[in-house]
């Protein structure tokens, strides 16, 4: 099946609609990642919004990842997607997550909480003609009403899931005022060297002013932080310093990496420095 996945952050490591992306193209799926960076403030030119419907116009399924600060920008792709063809576009990420029912007004469908899962499952029955609207995960507006579905459990195997999918083949970039064909140039100028990855998901705290609050009230009785393996991650980065010549500094960006004990830091310590040997963010 052919899947377009949007991301409108100005940031391009986009890990999660990129590990998306790679668990489709795991189970068989041809995927193209749009990548248009753009600050939340701004919107986007008509221009813009003509290529994205003319790149996707093959597409069966058009995913968009969206940040609560990224809504109008959602809705702008959104509707003229929707003025010009009738492919099913389905949002993600953490807005759809806390507001479903928001979003059901401009989207098709939107997935609430960790999406490898559920975009998997929906994707395959879409692309068998199977009946897909019972997808847990996956939230549905037919005319005017919202069939709810229950949520997926938790991944607990992390290592299970594939890395990010840094295939610039099928990726696109907003670039200079136009969509571009993604190359490594690009990718190195927008990147700025580095390479942005999470050893840990999910958080064991619940504090008023945070997501993780509401997530965590999502899935009673489930284990919210998941850890990697250490071998995983090195593993991912191995191959991102083969793949990605140009990264001279690796970012973690979780919640929770502290979570991990003296001796998985201290094993992940020796084998970064023997296996990787970057700068590190964390």
């Amino acid at each position: 099946m052919n899947i377009a996945l949007i991301s409108p952050y100005p940031d391009l490591h986009a890990f999660g609609i990129r590990t998306i992306s790679a668990c489709l193209k795991r189970e068989g799926h041809d995927v193209n990642l749009f990548l248009l960076p753009k600050q939340f403030t701004e919107r986007y030119e008509n221009r813009t919004l003509n290529e994205i419907v003319n790149l996707s116009k093959k597409s069966n399924l058009i995913g968009i990842s969206l940040m609560t600060n990224f809504f109008d920008n959602a809705i702008q792709i959104t509707q003229k997607l929707k003025e010009n063809s009738d492919i099913p576009i389905l949002w993600g990420g953490i807005h759809p997550t806390i507001r479903p029912e928001e979003c059901l007004n401009y989207a098709d469908m939107v997935c609430i909480g960790e999406g490898e899962e559920a975009l998997v499952e929906l994707s395959n029955k879409m692309e068998d003609g199977h009946y897909y609207h019972d997808v847990p995960g996956i939230w549905f507006k037919d005319k005017e009403i919202i069939i709810t579905n229950p949520i997926q459990p938790l991944t607990q195997s992390l290592d299970h899931i594939p890395f990010p999918d840094y295939d610039d083949r099928t990726h696109f970039i907003l670039n200079n005022g136009c969509i571009q064909k993604m190359d490594m140039k690009l990718l190195n100028r927008h990147l700025g060297g580095t390479y942005l990855t999470m050893p840990t998901r999910g958080c064991p705290f619940r504090c008023a002013y945070c997501c993780n609050n509401t997530i965590n009230k999502m899935y009673p009785n489930q284990k919210p932080l998941r850890k990697r393996s250490i071998d995983n991650i090195i593993k991912e980065l191995i191959e991102a310093k083969k793949l990605l010549p140009f990264i001279d500094r690796i970012i973690f960006d979780d919640d929770a990496f502290l979570s991990l004990s003296v001796n998985e830091i201290a094993e992940l310590c020796e084998k970064y420095k023997n296996n990787v040997s970057l700068p590190l963010v964390i």
